[in-house]
């Protein structure tokens, strides 16, 4: 284990260093989901009738290994109604990338040994306890399910950890779900709801909100609170502060068709390559994505964790970095 997490390491530094390049690969296996969120549009779009096969999506992943990536995040849609998903997942860890599942639970507890065996981290999404997380989901016993998931997981020695989407729709469900996380041993990540104009408008926190709600998570992750979450990115939801988008430099996000777009980017959504065509150092290499970075660089208007956060960690400078050392230590071990 400790020789792979130096690996993984050397990995991230050569590409801050020398390459530039990405090195999370986050792929939505399928754009099927078993929900219908209030905060999500997924789940309100037509399934996409060209979903990469398994056939296509081990290739992909041999190629992000020998490409020097570090990580695959699998979501989705609901990950867990594609029927490979633990073959998947399983040939990603075999290829020494560190494996990250997200999921909403519902079908946690039955793949629960499998999923054990071939993840380093399955991260439950939680927005508020008991039948309110059912409302909010639109499913129902999905709180019940999701719990069991966690429990199985745990007892098959499994690191777990949640993500709570903060919003209108469900006020004060912070603090519980912070109290569900303490009572269970479980670490949370917070992330503010993203803005689908038309579809979740009324679940967006005015910033009076936004500021009251992360200054409370920050005052209870110094008080030792089990919060994923940097103090930087808690902070920079009370008082954002102007940072160089460095999404273009760590993660490639692929869909489920294999069509690779910008992450929820509010400057361009340009298709930027397609795995089923070129290989991932092709689209890496390509005039399009090489645009995309220097558009990403002078931007810093997205609020969301997986953006902030990695800009904060890549731009932070070597005393900043070492604050960070903890920040990535939680989630990774």
């Amino acid at each position: 284990m400790l020789l792979r997490n130096l690996r993984i390491a050397g990995k991230y530094i050569h590409s801050h260093l020398v390459t530039h390049r990405p090195f999370i690969l986050t792929h939505a296996v399928t754009g099927r989901c078993n929900c219908t969120c209030a905060i999500c549009d997924t789940w309100r779009r037509p399934a996409s009738p060209h979903e990469m096969g398994t056939a296509e999506i081990l290739p992909m992943l041999d190629q992000a290994a020998d490409a020097g990536f570090v990580a695959y995040v699998a979501f989705g849609g609901e990950p867990l109604l594609h029927e490979d998903i633990t073959k998947i997942l399983t040939h990603a860890r075999r290829r020494g990338l560190y494996t990250i599942l997200i999921t909403n639970g519902y079908l946690l507890e039955e793949k629960s040994a499998d999923l054990a065996a071939c993840t380093d981290l399955t991260i439950v999404s939680l927005d508020d306890v008991g039948t309110a997380h059912d409302r909010l989901r639109g499913r129902e016993n999905l709180f019940i399910r999701a719990c069991a998931g966690i429990s199985a997981m745990k007892q098959h020695k499994a690191r777990v950890a949640l993500n709570g989407v903060t919003s209108c729709f469900s006020p004060g469900a912070e603090q519980r779900l912070l109290s569900y996380a303490k009572e269970h041993g479980l670490k949370i990540a917070f992330d503010p709801m993203e803005p689908f104009p038309g579809i979740n408008d009324d679940g967006v926190m005015a910033e009076a909100d936004r500021r009251r709600v992360f200054s409370m998570l920050l005052g209870a992750k110094e008080q030792g609170a089990p919060i994923l979450n940097s103090e930087s990115f808690l902070k920079h939801q009370i008082a954002p502060v102007t940072y160089s988008c460095a999404q273009p430099r760590i993660f490639l996000r692929v869909a489920e068709d294999g069509i690779i777009h910008p992450f929820w980017c509010r400057k361009t959504d340009q298709i930027l390559g397609d795995v089923k065509k070129q290989s991932i150092m092709e689209i890496l290499d390509s005039p399009a994505w090489k645009a995309f970075d220097e558009t990403a660089s002078d931007c810093h208007q997205c609020m969301n964790s997986s953006t902030v956060e990695s800009s904060l960690f890549y731009s932070a400078g070597f005393w900043a970095s070492r604050r960070y050392l903890k920040f990535a230590a939680d989630y990774a071990f």
